[in-house]
């Protein structure tokens, strides 16, 4: 299956996924990527060169590869929700993010269902942050931290191979731990850490460029090596610690 160099590849994709579930005998499905992206083929070329970039840590360059796809198309769901998605690592953009997300839910219903599961679950967690940051609202932001990972939680569920979906999970994870009321129960923040802990290392595991993932894992390797700190990394899991009573449930302090 063949096209011009400079011609749209969505349609060689459905060809081949059509000619491939023939193969096996499964019906063949419609599935019409442009319509449930973007109808622009420049567009989606910046769109794919910032998605590179984004999960390569290329921040700056992301974010100019996601605006100009925008520009080619204002309604690109996808390209505001990973646009926003950078913002959020540069620096913490809360004011320049918020139209971004109305966007992005604006042109949602577009998106495949686990596509629009992913921009939900960025939404709701983005929110938070909205709610932690602006409005000083720890309650609010709890619950929209919540809300997006067991989102999130749902869609791993569905594709335990998804790794933007374990990614976007432990992420969620990780700041409904460190960014709420959770700091104060160990046992919580242990309990939702080593959520984080194992789907960053799942997320890797599953796409060893998604360097997105790493910058989280080093963190909490930091953390968790800080005296007196209220975790302790043991293997793939993170145990509560910090307290002299709550480490006895470790071991003796040499263990500990």
């Amino acid at each position: 299956i063949a096209a011009i160099r400079t011609a749209d590849p969505r349609p060689l994709f459905e060809a081949v996924a059509s000619e491939l579930l023939d193969l096996v005998g499964a019906p063949r499905i419609s599935i019409e990527l442009a319509k449930q992206t973007t109808t622009s083929v420049e567009a989606y070329r910046h769109y794919l060169e910032g998605l590179r970039h984004l999960n390569r840590w290329r921040l700056r360059e992301a974010d100019s590869a996601f605006a100009l796809a925008l520009k080619a198309d204002s309604t690109f769901a996808l390209a505001y929700y990973k646009k926003s998605l950078g913002i959020g690592w540069i620096a913490p953009g809360l004011m320049e993010q918020g139209p971004l997300l109305d966007n992005a839910i604006k042109y949602v219903d577009r998106l495949p269902p686990r596509q629009q599961e992913l921009v939900r679950g960025h939404v709701e967690l983005s929110r938070g942050f909205e709610g932690l940051y602006l409005k000083r609202d720890t309650v609010m932001a709890r619950e929209r931290f919540l809300g997006a990972r067991n989102r999130l939680a749902r869609l791993v569920a569905g594709d335990t191979t998804d790794a933007e979906a374990w990614y976007a999970l432990a992420d969620a994870d990780f700041h409904l731990a460190f960014n709420t009321a959770m700091v104060g129960s160990a046992d919580s923040l242990a309990k939702y850490l080593t959520s984080s802990l194992r789907g960053f290392n799942r997320t890797i595991a599953l796409d060893s460029s998604f360097h997105l993932a790493f910058q989280h894992l080093t963190d909490l390797y930091q953390r968790a090596a800080t005296p007196r700190m209220l975790i302790v990394l043991s293997g793939d899991s993170i145990l509560p610690g910090g307290l002299v009573e709550v480490e006895r449930r470790i071991g003796t302090p040499e263990q500990v």
